[in-house]
């Protein structure tokens, strides 16, 4: 009976509804399974503001969508900057309960100006979604 949603963390790797794997696992490789009772269908991500000066704050709301209730999910945040780096202390994991988290980013007084990228992943599932705001 295929009754779980099937998924391997560090490939993004979806198997969908079922109850197997094949894999090969040989001695230097490290796979992480996940088993839900649903699909992520895809994440909102809403951000208070669109531009904000340095210095200023920037709320952030997510909700997960699936088709039934979630349970708690892991995302990882990244930001990053107008040249196309990864800007490290603004990376976190956030802990989505019931699939919805609130956040903020303070933003510094020295952050670069220009449009700024934030990729938010559910490591679950591995659905991506991603949005901008510039910092003027």
């Amino acid at each position: 009976m295929k009754i779980d949603r099937f998924a391997e963390l560090f490939s993004d790797t979806d198997y969908g509804f079922t109850d197997k794997a094949e894999t090969i696992l040989k001695p230097t490789t490290v796979l992480l399974y996940c088993w839900v009772p649903y699909r992520v269908e895809g994440i909102d991500l809403k951000l208070s503001k669109r531009s904000a000066a340095p210095g200023e704050v920037i709320s952030y709301t997510i909700a997960l969508n699936a088709a039934v209730p979630l349970s708690t999910h892991t995302l990882h945040l990244k930001l990053i900057d107008p040249d196309g780096e990864l800007s490290k202390p603004y990376s976190r994991n956030i802990t989505a309960k019931a699939g919805k988290a609130t956040g903020l980013i303070p933003l510094a007084l020295n952050d670069k100006k220009g449009i700024w990228e934030i990729e938010l992943k559910d490591v679950t599932s591995g659905r991506k979604t991603r949005t901008r705001f510039e910092v003027k």
